[in-house]
Order: C-alpha cells, then sequence, then structure tokens
C-alpha cells in the first residue's frame, strides 16, 4: 500500500490552489490527523485557516463527523480526502442595488422602473 495521501479540491479551493489534487506522502503532514492536514495546507494558501470554518472535508467518500476533534481524526496511507467548499454560490453581503453590463446600456435592479 502507497505510503501517500490524496487531496481532492473543489470549487473555491480548486481556484484558490491553481490545482485539483495533490498526492503527498502522509509524513509531509505535522501530523497524521485531520488538524495536522489542515496545519500543512495552511503553508499551501495563506487563506487555508479561513477555510476551516466552511469547507468540509471527506474522507474516502465519506464526510468527517460535524464537531469531532481534528486532531483524533486519524489519516492513513492511501487515504483519499476531499475539501467541498460550499458550491451553491451567494455571499453575506446585501445584494447591490442594481448591476449594469460593462456598457452601462442594461441594467438590473430591485426597484420599480419609472416609465416616465
Amino acid at each position: 500500500m502507497s505510503e501517500t495521501i490524496e487531496l481532492l479540491y473543489f470549487a473555491g479551493i480548486r481556484e484558490a490552489l491553481g490545482r485539483g489534487r495533490d498526492e503527498l506522502p502522509l509524513t509531509a503532514l505535522p501530523t497524521p490527523t485531520i488538524d495536522g492536514l489542515w496545519r500543512w495546507l495552511a503553508t499551501e494558501h495563506p487563506d487555508a485557516p479561513a477555510w476551516r470554518g466552511f469547507v468540509r472535508l471527506a474522507v474516502n467518500e465519506a464526510f468527517s463527523p460535524a464537531g469531532a476533534d481534528p486532531t483524533t481524526l486519524t489519516l492513513r496511507p492511501g487515504d483519499t480526502i476531499a475539501l467541498i467548499p460550499p458550491v451553491s454560490g451567494g455571499t453575506s453581503a446585501p445584494p447591490p442595488e442594481h448591476v449594469s453590463d460593462p456598457t452601462g446600456r442594461l441594467v438590473l435592479t430591485r426597484h420599480p422602473l419609472d416609465p416616465a
């Protein structure tokens, strides 16, 4: 069995890292745990620590339990870990009052139009 783990990145994580996957030796992690994986990711991208709050992890196609202690979730050689951010889009910011195309000729708005 291989002494490596496979990491699969999706959506915004994939875009931020500029790649869809990594295969790395389990020994590259500070500890062979989910917490160790997050600490390794922090060395790969400065935004990775912020991802912990909203990215779901799946180990071998099973989501890690919500609220589980990441220091006790052990990774093993051959594991595949998927990092899955929310992909439904949206933001916590309020929607804009209006949006226009680059030419300014078309505008989408939430307000009633004045026919005058």
